[in-house]
């Protein structure tokens, strides 16, 4: 049985790490104000270089209609 007061205080890493273990894990981003296709370009490629820093393994996707970048990493 799913108990969501036994997960306060737990470290929120580890809570996905348990719950979506062996699965694919999406991260969505928005660049908020008006950013150019080149600064959108800019911002989400410093982002997903802190994720790779940060050994995550990812993926970007950037859709410039709405300014939205998703991050897909995969276990």
């Amino acid at each position: 049985m799913f108990r969501p007061e036994e997960l306060v205080g737990q470290d929120p890493e580890k809570l996905i790490k348990m719950t979506k273990r062996g699965q694919t894990m999406m991260m969505f981003a928005t660049v908020s104000g008006d950013p150019t296709r080149r600064e959108t370009e800019e911002i989400t490629q410093i982002w997903w270089a802190a994720l790779k820093n940060a050994l995550y393994d990812v993926t970007k996707y950037v859709y410039f209609s709405v300014m939205r970048s998703i991050y897909l990493e995969i276990n």
